[in-house]
């Protein structure tokens, strides 16, 4: 974890994902690209094939463009979360809010979201923050809070320490309060 976890001179904090993870997560997404281009290669009748095409594509696509991001993030790794005493920088995808005051921030929440532990940023303006940051970035925070979850959430996977440990280190260090999980 170390090699993870450093303390700058300034007293700020910079999280790097673990590359274990990172390398295992560029393999999964190697494979469904494989996978992809295999069923491209299926012989079958003509409705089902446009079907299972579409999805190959799509598949590979998807899987690599993320095998892309994690190759980027292997080859030229950056912290993909930031803490400071002026706020959080949100760098753990290409969809990452980036900074936030810890004034803008309302709370912190940990909780499951398709089976994987996050920790939820809550924002006391959310909208102020979509209009800030625009396009993409603004449409990932606005469709997290229509499904019911906080607009930024930093994934277990991409820490490189306990969300408690990250939460209870947010609270005390910065004074930002824990809640238990809105719903």
């Amino acid at each position: 974890m170390a090699d993870e976890l450093h303390v700058q001179g300034d007293d700020s904090i910079r999280l790097y994902p673990v590359r274990v993870k990172l390398w295992l997560a560029l393999l999964g997404a190697i494979l469904f690209v494989a996978l992809g281009v295999s069923i491209l290669g299926f012989r079958e009748l003509l409705p089902l094939r446009l079907y299972h095409g579409a999805v190959a594509v799509i598949a590979i696509l998807f899987f690599g463009a993320c095998a892309v991001v994690i190759l980027v993030r292997i080859l030229k790794p950056s912290p993909s979360v930031e803490l400071s005493r002026a706020g959080i920088t949100d760098s753990t995808s290409p969809f990452g809010v980036g900074f936030l005051s810890w004034d803008e921030v309302s709370f912190i929440s940990i909780y499951v979201i398709q089976g994987k532990r996050t920790l939820g940023v809550f924002l006391k303006d959310a909208g102020s923050i979509m209009a800030r940051v625009g396009g993409a970035k603004a449409g990932y925070l606005k469709t997290n809070l229509r499904m019911g979850f906080a607009p930024v959430n930093i994934s277990q996977i991409l820490v490189p320490m306990p969300l408690e440990e990250l939460a209870e280190l947010i609270r005390t260090r910065y004074g930002i309060e824990r809640r238990a999980a809105p719903y």
